[in-house]
């Protein structure tokens, strides 16, 4: 990949937009990027980043962050990279998500992050994820190893020299992702340490169940189980023990069962016994009790029997009432008759003077409709003319607007004419111009042709040389060669003034013909106006023309106003005689109306008078024939008379029951007494306290044998529980031993933990691997830069097997032959050093990303604490990494670096805010 042209805008540090033209820089070779510090320097590595990979170039970069703080509102945040890769050219540009100004309103709207990738065959793609995943497949590395080739960040590198095996451990593990080895190694160390957890706990399970069990103290396992219960037995012999505890206790469970099996059929006899003593003992008291009832009960019979006989002479009464009540309910129809009649007549009263009412209304509106009839029809004779009148004034009306248009349309036509004046006017004016310019420069050129025509002579004789043969004369000798003037135009010169004065000539024809054509265009319009003006106007001229149609348009207005408004007038007449028509024709509709409705409502009248007259005469016959002179007050008497009846019907019931009631009372108070002195008639006599006394020394007996079964039964149930239970945990504790032992070999071995063996960990074993083809990339670079001095060396052999191994590094001293640590090296030594542990990792990257080439590289600083000696050994180094068109750019503000380096990209800080970007090319 080579950088071809970088754009920034409103990036980092760069207010305003910066370009970098790397082509001016070469294809191969050093450039310097330098300037002040903070000044955005290593913000170009980032853009090409960012602009590649959508993401910054350090881990305390932020790309949502890029947005120049101090770049004005109206200037947007992007980067455009164009870049070859190969033989092909590409071109991407991105923006990151920031607030921008909103293009209407006040306030900030967020712009999304955007990417555009166009390809060598010109498609584009502007899908970011899309253009993301293109970007990696074309460039074959991903964004960390990008960076890892790309940017050689040599303080970092002097970091790694000089660090021990457990911090260069932690470096390598971000540069060659061993994470998952360190993790797998936490997670071997982790699970064996779970399994030794489980293992420690099963044995304490295996404690708590065996202290579980329990025996009687008398029993001949007491002592055996204490024994188990103080760890002075296998946990297989503990077993066999609580299954001999179990099968004793459940012998000893059965003989007591037995014991309290007949203790319960002794305890149910006897207790059959009190419970039937106590039953007659409670049918005495009953008897007793009933005896006494029936006494009481039987001169309460008398009373209510005296009673009951009273409420029957009541019944002849009751049977009259019955009958009154029947004649009165056969007469109540009447009543209704009497109540409908009287309804009728004041029904038909009240319409009889409605009608009245209504016939004097009816009257009065026909006297009115009359008169008001007269006035429509007179008002409609005088509105006859209206119709004329307006069809005369729209006729006048539309002979005006024919007019007005005709005018208007001479007043657009002469206003077009002054246009096509005044553009043939300008057009004659460009021409006159153009045909000047031309002729000028025409005599221009002719006085150049001739002045070229004067100096042939001495064109000549400049070409002249001693023995060759002028083309003139012949003459190989050439004493007096002829001497042009100092200010003689030369051949192409002269061609080009003449092609200029043809160029210019050429332009003033075409003026000329569009000149022409504009004239014939404007003096055709002139004849039609003119023409046109004498049909309206008369006397007037085209000069003139303008205010006799202000005149005439003027006038032409106020006819029309006038006659509008006599349209108005006319048209309101019109509407006015419709609306008569209809008034009138209603009014007379409305008259016969009322005729009609006068005559129906004298009829009605009479028929209302001869109804009510009919009605009076049957209500008089029928208050003739009733008892009562209304249906209120009938109904009044038949409830009366209800009531009674009532009354006496349900004492005479309340009587009846209640004597009957006190008889059945009477009945079962004797059926009752006989039942009871048959059951008592056999009943013996027996001593409740004494049974009660001896049912309660067989249930304490019973309560002791039941206790001892349940502390049997819970011993048994607790053994079970804990041979279980104890069971499972030996054979989990089995397995647990087996897995304790393979995962604590597999944990010491990755761990780096074996007893007598090299602390070496799985992480440090892999990163030894890669580590190793790094020292051997990085010595082929520092075999150069130390003029064959040094190598560096793994440390293979470690001083004790307690510190951590693996990674320490040596330097091999080829001077004298000796082999040392890296920290013995001096800060110019150290510097060239770590620059060469750089440079073999962008080779062993590149190697490993399938041999994909980096045409450019970036240095970031290192160089400031460098002898001039080892200064030039390492320029040397990076000279020669520039070869076979690689760029090599070194980030530096080393102010030997400026003389040395003639490319150089300078990086300076405004007064204004921000940072711009200059290259010089020495």
């Amino acid at each position: 990949m080579r950088p071809i042209k970088l754009t920034m805008s409103a990036f980092g540090p760069y207010a305003k937009k910066q370009e970098v033209d790397f082509e001016k820089l070469g294809k191969s070779g050093l450039y310097l990027i330098t300037g002040d510090t903070g000044a955005g320097k290593t913000t170009i590595f980032d853009a090409i980043k960012y602009a590649l990979y959508g993401e910054a170039s350090g881990s305390n970069r932020d790309s949502s962050m890029f947005r120049s703080k101090y770049a004005d509102d109206d200037t947007p945040t992007l980067v455009e990279l164009t870049f070859a890769n190969g033989d092909k050219e590409y071109t991407v540009k991105r923006n990151p998500e920031y607030m921008k100004k909103k293009t209407k309103g006040d306030g900030y709207t967020k712009k999304a992050a955007g990417a555009e990738l166009t390809l060598p065959n010109g498609d584009v793609e502007t899908n970011k994820k899309a253009v993301d995943t293109k970007l990696v497949e074309i460039l074959g590395v991903t964004p960390t190893q990008f960076s890892q080739i790309a940017m050689i960040a040599q303080g970092d590198f002097l970091k790694l020299l000089l660090a021990e095996t457990k911090d260069r451990q932690v470096i390598f593990r971000s540069i060659f992702k061993t994470d998952i080895y360190k993790i797998f190694q936490e997670k071997v160390k982790n699970d064996f340490s779970e399994i030794e957890k489980e293992r420690e706990k099963a044995n304490d399970y295996i404690s708590q169940y065996i202290n579980s069990a329990v025996c009687s103290k008398d029993s001949v396992f007491s002592i055996d189980l204490q024994k188990a219960q103080s760890g002075e037995m296998l946990t297989a012999d503990v077993i066999e023990l609580i299954k001999n505890i179990i099968k004793d206790d459940s012998e000893s469970l059965q003989i007591s069962a037995e014991k309290l099996k007949a203790a319960d059929k002794k305890i149910d006899a006897i207790t059959g016994i009190i419970t039937k003593a106590e039953e007659q003992n409670k049918n005495r008291v009953m008897l007793k009790n009933t005896n006494e009832k029936l006494q009481k009960m039987l001169p309460e019979s008398e009373v209510l029997k005296s009673a009951l006989e009273k409420e029957k002479k009541k019944e002849p009464q009751t049977h009259e009432f019955e009958k009154n009540v029947t004649i009165i309910e056969q007469q109540l129809k009447d009543y209704d008759e009497l109540d409908l009649l009287a309804k009728k007549i004041k029904d038909n009263t009240e319409k009889y003077n409605l009608s009245q009412k209504s016939l004097s209304n009816n009257e009065k509106q026909l006297i009115k409709l009359g008169e008001s009839l007269g006035e429509y029809k007179e008002e409609s004779a005088s509105l006859e003319s209206s119709a004329e009148n307006r069809l005369k004034f729209s006729t006048k009306l539309e002979k005006i607007v024919v007019k007005e248009n005709e005018i208007l349309q001479l007043k657009n036509d002469l206003k077009e004419l002054k246009k096509l004046e005044n553009n043939y006017l300008l057009a004659q004016k460009e021409y006159v111009l153009a045909e000047e310019r031309a002729k000028s420069v025409k005599e221009k050129s002719d006085k150049m042709r001739i002045a070229f025509n004067s100096e042939q002579a001495g064109i000549i004789a400049e070409t002249l040389t001693d023995g060759e043969p002028c083309p003139v004369c012949g003459s190989c000798t050439h004493p007096h060669k002829a001497v042009k003037s100092e200010n003689a135009p030369t051949e192409a010169e002269v061609k080009k003034s003449e092609k200029e004065a043809k160029d210019l000539q050429d332009k003033a024809n075409v003026l000329s013909s569009k000149c022409g054509e504009k004239g014939g265009v404007y003096n055709n319009a002139k004849k039609t106006a003119e023409s046109n003006l004498k049909k309206l106007i008369a006397d007037a001229e085209l000069d003139s023309a303008e205010d006799k149609i202000a005149k005439i348009l003027d006038e032409i207005k106020q006819n029309k106003t006038q006659l509008k408004t006599q349209i108005t007038e006319e048209d309101k007449k019109l509407k006015r005689k419709s609306e008569l028509i209809e008034i009138i024709k209603d009014t007379e509709e409305k008259l016969n109306s009322a005729n009609e409705q006068t005559s129906k409502l004298k009829a009605e009248i009479s028929a209302f008078s001869t109804a009510v007259d009919e009605q009076e005469k049957q209500k008089e016959g029928l208050l003739k024939k009733l008892t009562f002179d209304s249906k209120k007050s009938a109904t009044a008497e038949i409830l009366k008379f209800k009531n009674t009846i009532r009354t006496n019907k349900e004492q005479a019931e309340k009587a009846e029951k209640a004597y009957k009631d006190c008889e059945k009372a009477i009945n079962d108070y004797k059926a009752q007494i006989a039942q009871l002195n048959e059951i008592l008639k056999n009943a013996e006599n027996v001593d409740i306290e004494d049974k009660k006394s001896e049912k309660s020394i067989l249930v304490n007996e019973k309560n002791q044998l039941a206790e001892k079964n349940n502390i049997i039964s819970q011993r048994i149930i607790a053994n079970k529980s804990a041979l279980e239970k104890l069971n499972a945990k030996s054979e989990e504790l089995a397995q647990l031993d087996i897995n304790w032992r393979e995962m604590k070999s597999l944990s010491d071995t990755v761990n780096g933990t074996l007893s007598g063996k090299q602390r070496m960990t799985l992480e440090t074993y892999i990163q030894t691997a890669f580590f190793d083809k790094i020292i051997s990339r990085a010595n082929v670079h520092l075999m150069r830069m130390s003029g064959g001095n040094y190598d560096l060396k793994r440390k293979e052999v470690v001083d004790n097997l307690k510190g951590k191994s693996g990674l320490d590094l040596n330097v091999i001293d080829h001077y004298n032959g000796t082999e040392r640590s890296v920290k013995s090296l001096s800060g110019g030594e150290s510097f060239i050093a770590s620059l060469s542990l750089a440079l073999g990792l962008s080779d062993e990257i590149q190697a490993s990303a399938g041999g994909i080439r980096m045409e450019t590289m970036f240095v970031d600083e290192g160089f400031g604490s460098l002898s001039e000696e080892t200064l030039r050994q390492a320029m040397q180094a990076l000279s020669s990494l520039s070869e076979n068109n690689r760029l090599v750019g070194i980030i530096s503000h080393v102010a030997e670096l400026r003389t040395e380096i003639d490319k150089q990209i300078v990086v300076t800080k405004e007064n204004s805010g921000g940072s711009k970007v200059e290259l010089r090319l020495n």
